[in-house]
């Protein structure tokens, strides 16, 4: 019976470093690239624009959660901090149809 038991402590113990492991791996938490997967593209959205370099989002949400963050005054946020999180306020932008 205690063999049993070790053997699933020792099965749970290895799933739940495994699901660490993944996480790491794709550096993100699992809720947060099911939403990267449901979101369409910056693109197509109205806070997002392309800066050149890279591609910003000027959605207050995030630029607020930023601020708040870093406590400095941000005009901007890359879109890759955003997109996914909590602090994306996907709005269909009318002219990228």
């Amino acid at each position: 019976m205690r063999d049993a038991i070790a053997v699933a402590m020792l099965m749970v113990v290895c799933t739940v470093v495994a699901f660490v492991l993944l996480s790491y791996v794709y550096e993100a938490h699992p809720l947060r690239r099911w939403r990267k997967m449901r979101t369409p593209s910056c693109l197509e959205c109205k806070h997002g624009a392309d800066n050149g370099a890279e591609f910003v989002c000027y959605c207050p949400q995030a630029i607020d959660a930023r601020e708040r963050g870093t406590a400095q005054t941000v005009v901007k946020v890359p879109a890759r901090i955003v997109r996914g999180s909590r602090y994306c306020k996907f709005e269909l932008d009318e002219g990228s149809e």
